[in-house]
């Protein structure tokens, strides 16, 4: 965010005939993903570059990012777990279910037994949180690395999406997935809002 702030008075120099609006999605992969797609959406609707800024602004709280990891161990890495929870965790395939906050930060929300359940567990976030509210039906599931069991949650998300909602399959970067080691699964989507 910081960059891009940089960057945009960097361009209202260089360029001052030119409007330049920069946009906090407060999101990540997928969720930035939907962000800048929307902001597409919002003009091919007429809005004008100070409409849509406004829209995303005031919609950016209401993108749900859920998701599982595979391997504790790069949370650990990251500071996010102690090494005894992660030690302990993965002893007993536990998979926590982690959101973004509206502060960027992530949250451990719950915890499922094994890979099946955290898939199922996400499918139901999405379930409970689902309102696009006036934004466009879509669904994002990112992985690292699992594209066969990115696909499944998707087909589990299309089962219960609403007529019209469209879910895409991506790949995680490199440097989300540095953090969340092989095996994390994403779900994004404009919803009722995150929590926290």
């Amino acid at each position: 965010w910081q960059n891009a702030q940089a960057v945009t008075e960097q361009l209202k120099e260089r360029f001052p005939q030119r409007t330049v609006r920069c946009v906090d999605s407060l999101s990540a992969a997928g969720g930035a993903g939907i962000f800048a797609l929307q902001a597409a959406v919002n003009r091919e609707r007429g809005m004008s570059l100070e409409e849509n800024a406004q829209w995303l602004e005031a919609h950016a709280s209401k993108m749900c990012h859920w998701f599982t990891v595979d391997d504790l161990d790069f949370l650990k890495r990251g500071g996010r777990l102690s090494p005894t929870v992660a030690f302990l965790g993965g002893k007993l395939q536990i998979k926590p279910l982690l959101v973004i906050l509206q502060d960027g930060k992530l949250k451990v929300v719950e915890k499922a037994r094994g890979r099946k359940a955290a898939m199922q567990r996400l499918v139901q976030m999405y379930q409970n949180a689902l309102d696009f509210g006036g934004a466009e039906p879509l669904v994002i599931v990112d992985h690292a690395g699992c594209p066969e069991e990115a696909e499944a949650l998707a087909e589990q998300l299309r089962a219960v999406s609403p007529a019209g909602t469209q879910v895409l399959v991506t790949g995680l970067s490199p440097i989300i997935g540095a953090h969340t080691g092989p095996g994390a699964l994403t779900v994004c989507h404009f919803g009722t809002g995150r929590m926290g």
